[in-house]
């Protein structure tokens, strides 16, 4: 149905003529208006509560991505992007010490791959912790160089404003250890 619905989207808003004799582009990326949208919009049927940040562009609803980042891949990827001319974001991160050594350079090159072998055309990847980001929070000064891949763009994490900050945190953290 997803699929079916963004289809439909783009091919009605990219079917539209816009004031310079060119059409409009349909893409799937909030860069940071899933924030400021989520802050001002009630509790939603899936268990997001009022004022909840929605899920940040392409990327499924924060903590909602349970079975693992290979079926997180799969999922996104079955939106079929190449329907939107201007593209859709899609964010992921890693738990650094889950993803640590030869073995974890093959889970990413294999996620990676079987998300572009199934349609995404755009994946941007953070490799930190949780209680990284909240200490750099507590301490930016300890953290002025911790870079974030935040929505299309990096930037350093102490720099963002904690409502950036805390959507970025409430990512799901794949492959953490216990």
């Amino acid at each position: 149905m997803y699929r079916d619905l963004l289809k439909y989207i783009a091919d009605t808003v990219q079917s539209w003529e816009d004031a310079r004799g060119g059409h409009y582009s349909f893409s799937n990326l909030s860069q940071t208006v899933n924030i400021s949208h989520g802050a001002v919009c009630g509790a939603t049927p899936d268990g997001r509560l009022a004022g909840e940040t929605y899920c940040d562009n392409a990327s499924p609803t924060m903590g909602r991505d349970i079975h693992g980042p290979t079926a997180t891949v799969k999922s996104v990827a079955a939106m079929d992007q190449k329907n939107f001319h201007d593209g859709a974001l899609f964010n992921l991160r890693f738990d650094p010490k889950g993803i640590a050594g030869e073995k974890g350079i093959n889970t990413i090159e294999g996620v990676i791959k079987t998300y572009f072998d199934h349609g995404g055309e755009h994946i941007q990847i953070n490799v930190v912790d949780d209680e990284t980001l909240k200490k750099a929070q507590e301490k930016p000064e300890n953290y002025k160089g911790l870079m974030v891949r935040v929505a299309g763009y990096m930037a350093y994490f102490t720099e963002l404003d904690k409502a950036a900050q805390d959507s970025i945190i409430y990512r799901t953290t794949h492959l953490k250890e216990a």
